[in-house]
């Protein structure tokens, strides 16, 4: 390999890892990239920046940026993924409900975070929101 080529090698891992730095990390950043409707996106939340989780993006709930998982838009994350999401920086969890009537509700949280290894355990704190904070025992055992 000619010194030329090694040089060029090295030019390319560069511009992969610049590249690698654009990718979007959280809803938050799609956002901030342009995007205004919500939707299933692809994200690259991990440290490495390889495994990309594609998640639903909402831009009309609060403000734009919300993750959205669960039965109704066919994204689920195992405690595994939510682990690995809440490990590297600070989340919010916030819970819409609605009943029967239509009537809804939200419980929201300024600090959301799922523990490693067995068990997974949730961290939730800070309330606010205008449904019952079915969430307090776990407040309370901090």
């Amino acid at each position: 390999m000619t010194v030329m080529q090694k040089r060029l090698g090295a030019m390319q891992e560069q511009v992969h890892a610049l590249k690698d730095l654009h990718k979007n990390t959280t809803c938050e950043k799609v956002w901030n990239s342009g995007v205004t409707e919500s939707g299933v996106y692809t994200i690259y939340p991990f440290h490495d920046r390889t495994k990309p989780l594609d998640v639903y993006c909402d831009s009309t709930t609060d403000l734009p940026g919300w993750i959205i998982w669960g039965y109704e838009y066919r994204i689920w994350m195992g405690l595994e993924v939510l682990y690995q999401l809440t490990s590297k920086r600070r989340y919010e969890l916030r819970v819409d409900m609605e009943y029967f009537e239509g009537e809804t509700r939200f419980a929201k949280y300024s600090t959301f975070k799922v523990g490693e290894g067995t068990g997974y355990v949730l961290s939730v704190s800070g309330y606010s929101g205008n449904a019952e904070n079915r969430m307090k025992l776990l407040e309370e055992k901090k």
